[in-house]
């Protein structure tokens, strides 16, 4: 049971990322003209919801579970 409810909270994690990662997809081009960001900065914006959640499911899959 404790193994199910890990795999449901790092889905519901990554699932979350990836729907933050489509919005700024989605508004990345409003955004980096308000701000004046560098092609970097915009790649930067893109791609760091979609890292977190790679890497909270590495942290999750090696932690140990009760």
């Amino acid at each position: 049971m404790v193994i199910l409810r890990h795999c449901l909270v790092l889905f519901l994690y990554f699932d979350v990322s990836f729907m933050i990662w489509v919005l700024l997809g989605a508004l990345g081009a409003f955004i980096a003209q308000d701000f004046a960001l560098s092609t970097v900065e915009k790649g930067m914006i893109v791609a760091i919801p979609i890292l977190s959640g790679f890497f909270f499911g590495l942290c999750s899959v090696y932690s140990p579970i009760e």
